[in-house]
């Protein structure tokens, strides 16, 4: 449970113009954030428990090459929805970063982003299903400092430098009924990793499919 929707853009008399003022009002506790189409340059700090959706993948969240565009540091995190695009050229930034554990993101679409897509640092039972990840030029997913137990599913990578990377003591992670196209490599295990199921994945014009 949590506390009444919050709503970010549209023309309701209330709403808020940016992203980050709602969430800094939001409840911790699952608090529904729904954002109107539109676009929204900012780098968002996600600190508390919501759920936030959006109206459409017209709903942009544009990280003006800056760094990461959403960062996750609370529990139980559900995003769905947006197109999350432009974060910074620095090898830890990302579309979004995840430091924390028991998220959810799905039906999102990352794209242009100059380091990685979804970076999972030191996080663990994150599902991340459904979403796409076009023109990534390091990885679309990279799982990081000992990420665990993390399920990864039906998501579609294109023109990525890895589909999917996983280093640095991460263990335990599903990858299964993803498609990986147009990319340098569709799955990268590091030294130090372990345990990792991978099933039922599709590659196409890949020079490798899994290293």
């Amino acid at each position: 449970s949590g506390g009444k929707t919050l709503f970010v853009g549209g023309h309701n008399f209330g709403n808020y113009s940016n992203i980050q003022d709602a969430i800094n009002d939001a409840t911790s506790g699952n608090t529904p954030i729904f954002v109107y189409d539109g676009s929204y340059c900012e780098n968002l700090i996600v600190n508390k428990t919501i759920n936030l959706t959006c109206e459409s993948n017209d709903t942009i969240i544009d990280g003006n090459r800056e760094g990461t565009a959403v960062l996750i540091t609370a529990n139980w995190v559900n995003l769905t929805g947006f197109t999350i695009q432009n974060c910074g050229d620095q090898e830890c930034s990302a579309g979004i970063l995840v430091r924390t554990d028991n998220c959810n993101i799905s039906g999102t679409i990352v794209k242009d982003c100059y380091a990685n897509g979804i970076l999972l640092e030191n996080a663990s039972h994150t599902m991340l299903n459904s979403n796409d990840f076009i023109n990534i030029s390091m990885s679309g997913i990279l799982l990081w400092n000992t990420s665990f137990d993390n399920n990864i599913s039906d998501n579609n990578f294109m023109q990525c430098g890895f589909g999917i990377e996983a280093g640095n003591g991460s263990y335990g992670n599903t990858i299964i009924n993803n498609s990986f196209t147009n990319s340098s490599c569709g799955v990268f295990f590091r030294l130090n990793t372990s345990d990792n199921l991978i099933k039922e994945n599709v590659f196409v014009d890949t020079i490798y499919g899994v290293m």
